[in-house]
């Protein structure tokens, strides 16, 4: 193989890591902002509700609004477990 050859290949395959570098960037740079936002919005939420009306059920086929949170901070336990391979 000569030199010019060798020379495309290496380039192709900096190319190739390069891009999938950017794009795992991407895609984490993307879903610390989508976390944070739903950080920020589910904190609201922690703000309006009254302490004592945390057992708030608008009817029976649906969670309080304890057990919302709580299963949404299960799920963030698990979605954490997953992406660093411990389990939870």
């Amino acid at each position: 193989m000569n030199c010019k050859k060798i020379f495309i290949l290496l380039s192709v395959g900096l190319i190739s890591l390069t891009s999938k570098a950017q794009l795992g960037d991407s895609i984490k740079t993307y879903l610390i902002r989508d976390f944070e936002r739903a950080k920020a919005y589910t904190q609201e939420y922690l703000n309006v509700m009254p302490a004592d009306k945390y057992s708030f059920k608008p009817n029976d086929s649906v969670r309080t609004f304890a057990e919302q949170m709580l299963h949404i901070a299960d799920g963030n336990f698990g979605i954490a477990g997953v992406a660093s391979g411990r389990p939870v």
